[in-house]
């Protein structure tokens, strides 16, 4: 999987900081003095080469038999779940169930450990950065078939979520991939946050390994200095142009609609940010309420996403 290897050492706390402030979960945007940028389908896809065509992924409680049966076949998944007071196993736990299981040659059973323990250092990383839920274990329960699901959508709905609850006062710690925000802001904002090109990086690879976060990081202050004084052309829309004979434009990429992972709804509303796309900005709509939204109408939205691309506004702004 393309998550293998691009995850940064350090975390710009500073620079991370002041773009979750700055984020309303009600346009899943955040909000600058150059108008209104996100992360989309696009700069997942781009960022991390995650699929963005697929299956939404259905999450759902994993008891302790199901577990056992699909990590490892005695009683010590029970005793990892007890241990750890809840639906989850520590990171720890799962490497050392994956070398005994390669030491034993049971490739399935490792196959899904090490997929539960790359997703849980990465896309879905707590605010521990210790375990992960054991729900996950859902997606990777038939490994050959794993690949139906668009995981790049799933990243991008945890994203959304936990820099939402970033903002709110009972938060004190950032949850989540922080490479992939860290990595889109690279991207869009050459002038902020202290990065480093890797010298050896070629376009075959996933662009958030184009970049290196040393051990010194921004300030709050700075970086709140910098992004009050942000004019266009300081900013780069479309960064990816010399990056799409290796991963291409995807439709879906424009899909307008919600996303999600489980029960968890996120607006994806590329039409708020058109310039993105390399078009000129029109007036969007209103935002819908997520307590009208119903899951089965929000999977076949997006299963017919070529009806939901925003078409409108996208014809309005050519």
């Amino acid at each position: 999987m393309s998550l293998v290897g691009i995850s940064y050492d350090y975390v710009d706390k500073g620079l991370l900081l002041a773009f979750e402030e700055r984020f309303h979960f009600e346009t899943s945007s955040f909000h600058l003095p150059v108008s209104e940028m996100t992360v989309t389908l696009d700069d997942v896809s781009s960022l991390l080469h995650l699929l963005v065509l697929g299956q939404l992924c259905d999450l759902e409680d994993v008891d302790f038999e199901e577990s056992r049966c699909t990590i490892v076949d005695d009683g010590r998944a029970s005793a990892e779940l007890h241990a750890a007071h809840g639906a989850k196993v520590r990171l720890s736990w799962l490497r050392d169930i994956y070398v005994e299981h390669c030491e034993q040659q049971q490739w399935e059973y490792a196959a899904r450990t090490y997929l539960l323990h790359l997703v849980g250092c990465s896309i879905f990383a707590d605010k521990t950065g210790t375990s992960i839920r054991v729900s996950y274990l859902l997606l990777f329960r038939d490994v050959h078939a794993c690949g139906r699901y668009a995981l790049g959508v799933a990243a991008l709905a945890y994203m959304y979520e936990q820099v939402g609850d970033a903002n709110l006062a009972s938060t004190r710690q950032m949850e989540g991939y922080l490479t992939l925000l860290q990595s889109w802001i690279y991207e869009h904002f050459p002038t902020l946050g202290r990065r480093r090109l890797v010298s050896s990086y070629m376009e075959d690879k996933p662009r958030a390994a184009k970049w290196e976060s040393p051990r010194q990081g921004s300030t709050l202050l700075e970086v709140r200095v910098h992004l009050d004084a942000l004019t266009y052309d300081l900013v780069i829309c479309y960064p990816y142009e010399s990056h799409r004979e290796t991963r291409p434009f995807y439709g879906v990429c424009i899909f307008s609609g919600w996303i999600r992972i489980g029960d968890t709804l996120c607006r994806h509303f590329p039409e708020r940010v058109l310039r993105q796309f390399g078009f000129q900005q029109s007036i969007p709509r209103d935002t819908p309420v997520v307590a009208n939204v119903d899951i089965l109408a929000t999977d076949d939205a997006w299963l017919h996403y070529h009806d939901h691309v925003g078409v409108c506004s996208l014809a309005d702004s050519i």
